[in-house]
């Protein structure tokens, strides 16, 4: 017998909304369901910090860059914070 789980999100504490707001509503979710909150929160603050250092900024902002070499430093920079 196969079991289908429904799951419902969680709603954010304040309304989110656009594209950035579902990412951000489905990531929260997952860390209440997960009890990893504040693990994400830091981690989402680690990344934030990092978009303060001017050459990171500059880089991830380049448009000669290509997405595909700006997503292989975040993914490298991803393992780094885990």
């Amino acid at each position: 017998m196969s079991t289908v789980v429904h799951s419902e999100m969680i709603k954010t504490p304040i309304p989110v909304f656009g594209l950035s707001g579902s990412y951000a509503q489905a990531l929260y979710s997952a860390s209440i369901k997960n009890k990893t909150k504040d693990k994400v929160a830091t981690d989402l603050n680690k990344l934030g910090g990092l978009w303060q250092n001017q050459k990171v900024s500059d880089y991830m902002n380049d448009p000669f860059v290509p997405s595909s070499k700006k997503l292989g430093k975040l993914d490298f920079i991803l393992i780094l914070l885990c």
